[in-house]
């Protein structure tokens, strides 16, 4: 079998994905490729080294470890990330249902609680890069490294974008209604505040910052789960704001800095920058299933494509599959806040 099944549908790229485990790794190796006597993997006119592939595979993994971004950040909270095909262009989802518990004493419910089953069209885009080994350099495990880390960089920012401002170019129709890519900031679910916090480059507003996320917490999720439930809610700054969060709280050169500050706030769960927002913004991200699912097919991997000839280089992709989707209640109300200034 060879290397070529890679790209022969669903099945070969679902394989691929749970690279992390590295038994995983070698059944996929096992059941979709064949070695030849000399430990190559038979590819047409050419040949991939079985060590030079999981070595990529390593480099991969070595690069999302120390990739603090927003996908990695809200795709590791529990229940967020669901699995689907890569053959799926649109994904459906159910809106959140609004239920009543009540107490009583017979424990029957008089209040009939209603499900919402609503499915918003959302297109499943790719996100890749490419790169290639010249064929004259045999045995090229030093040049996968580069190549591998650069490309896996360029796809996780690439996959943040569009998670944190969606695509315009990425549109479908279905029965006649559009269906374009959104993101966190822009969703028309997204609860948008201007105005909501100051220009903390002026000192005198930085000092407020810790404040005015307190009024954003407590205006933008009054009725939520997240205002009761601690480490609920991801932040994330723009990059212009991130570095003076590392200031003194006070004038007077507090015990903490602006950061701490805001990370001490019960609900907050973590602060991350994200230089996709634009400069002067803030994204509030309840970190619960119930406002952002990640539909994904595939984590980043590599895949090999096919040589026709034995002096055509060694093309590699660097790819990753996955959806952002910002839901709401019947209200259409969610858990996101994006506050400019």
């Amino acid at each position: 079998m060879r290397v070529e099944r890679l790209h022969q549908g669903s099945d070969a790229y679902g394989a691929m994905a749970p690279f992390t485990d590295k038994g995983q790794r070698a059944k996929v190796w096992n059941s979709l490729l064949k070695d030849n006597e000399s430990g190559q993997v038979i590819n047409n006119n050419g040949a991939l080294h079985y060590e030079d592939h999981k070595r990529m595979l390593d480099d991969v993994e070595a690069v999302r470890k120390y990739m603090p971004t927003a996908f990695s950040t809200l795709s590791a909270v529990p229940g967020i990330t669901v699995p689907v095909s890569i053959t799926d262009t649109l994904i459906g989802y159910q809106n959140m249902n609004q239920f009543d518990a009540q107490t009583s004493m017979d424990g029957s419910n008089r209040k009939t609680n209603q499900s919402n089953y609503q499915y918003n069209w959302v297109p499943q885009p790719i996100y890749h890069c490419d790169f290639e080994i010249p064929w004259r350099q045999n045995g090229f495990g030093y040049k996968t490294t580069d190549g591998t880390s650069e490309g896996t960089t360029e796809v996780m920012l690439e996959r943040d974008k569009v998670m944190i401002n969606g695509d315009s170019n990425i549109n479908i129709s279905v029965n006649g209604q559009a269906a374009p890519l959104y993101g966190l900031s822009n969703s028309p679910f997204t609860n948008a505040v201007p105005g909501g916090i100051s220009d903390w480059n002026v000192p005198a507003n930085l000092v407020n910052a810790h404040k005015e996320i307190i009024a954003l917490l407590a205006e933008g999720y009054s009725d939520q789960v997240s205002m009761n439930i601690p480490n609920t809610v991801i932040m994330f700054v723009a990059n212009d704001f991130y570095p003076l969060l590392e200031n003194d709280y006070s004038d007077d050169k507090g015990d903490r800095t602006v950061r701490e500050r805001i990370e001490a706030i019960t609900a907050i769960k973590e602060i991350q920058p994200c230089q996709w927002l634009p400069d002067g913004s803030v994204l509030l991200v309840e970190a619960m299933s119930r406002t952002i699912r990640i539909a994904q097919s595939t984590d980043i991997t590599v895949v090999p494509k096919i040589r026709t000839h034995e002096m055509e280089p060694m093309k590699m992709t660097i790819m990753a599959a996955s959806t952002p989707q910002v839901r709401a209640d019947r209200n259409g109300n969610t858990g996101i806040i994006f506050a400019t200034q």
